[in-house]
């Protein structure tokens, strides 16, 4: 029995080294949240935030990089505002906590590298990807 509590306690403690964050972290959240858009027509997009910064911190102590998430999220903010100046469609921003939840930086990351790293990618005048050989 005193096995069980053991474990117990030892599942607590590991919640909350988890939940405890560091001023590295928090300065890694402020940045995220800074950079997220606030609303998008009207439309509040921070919501859940205590949950979405734990889920964050989570996220980051697991070994996702913070600096990946940021560059996906600004390829991401770059796509919309290339769609929006050539009038495309291009889906709303999401809740905080979907996009949190669903890891949806990660697919700009790539499309990020990619541009930067590789100028052979352009945005032609339909606002498609084309690469250039």
């Amino acid at each position: 029995l005193s096995q069980i509590f053991d474990l117990c306690e030892l599942g607590e403690d590991y919640v909350k080294q988890i939940e405890t964050p560091n001023n590295e972290l928090e300065t890694k959240w402020k940045e995220f949240v800074e950079l997220y858009p606030k609303s998008v027509n009207g439309r509040p997009l921070h919501n859940t935030k205590e949950k979405n910064r734990l889920k964050y911190f989570r996220y980051l102590k697991s070994g996702i990089k913070h600096e990946d998430i940021m560059k996906g999220l600004n390829a991401e903010l770059e796509a919309r505002k290339n769609a929006n100046v050539r009038k495309q469609f291009f889906p709303e921003w999401q809740l905080m906590s979907t996009y949190v939840n669903q890891k949806s930086w990660e697919q700009f990351v790539e499309l990020y590298d990619q541009i930067t790293e590789n100028k052979t990618l352009n945005f032609d005048t339909n606002g498609r990807i084309t690469r250039t050989f």
